[in-house]
């Protein structure tokens, strides 16, 4: 249990786990896909990236954690959210296109605003900014 203001806060190393998670969904870079002709790889790159998101969140997710449940309510929407955007970049590789056709690009597109949407809900709930603080005052100290 860590302390945060100088109070015991049962969520706080959850939290920081979350913020890690999140930090590492946005900074993952694919793999290289070598074996992919030049003009499929955005799809198999965009697959790759909202799987990878959607896979650390439900990783995440897999163990209870003392978290209030809107904010679990949340993370399991960006999962639906990242899911959904694979499934599409799916499509377009398994149909052999190199680019989304008009309805799977309008719901990538919709889902990606919905994403920063969400990852910006998170990051205010889970206290981000402090987080990070306290992370580089431990670094520094």
């Amino acid at each position: 249990m860590s302390l945060l203001n100088g109070c015991s806060d049962p969520t706080y190393t959850h939290r920081e786990e979350l913020a890690r998670a999140m930090v590492q969904s946005v900074g993952w870079q694919p793999p290289a896909f070598d074996s992919v002709s030049a003009d499929m790889q955005r799809m198999h790159r965009g697959a790759a990236c909202a799987a990878h998101t959607a896979n650390l969140l439900e990783n995440f997710l897999a163990t209870p954690r003392p978290l209030d449940a809107e904010l679990i309510d949340i993370l399991d929407s960006y999962v639906l959210l990242s899911r959904r955007m694979e499934a599409q970049y799916q499509s377009a590789i398994d149909d052999g296109r190199p680019d989304l056709n008009n309805d799977e690009s309008e719901i990538v597109s919709k889902c990606a605003a919905t994403e920063m949407a969400v990852m910006q809900e998170v990051f205010e709930r889970i206290d981000f900014d402090t987080l990070v603080a306290n992370a580089q005052a431990a670094d520094d100290g």
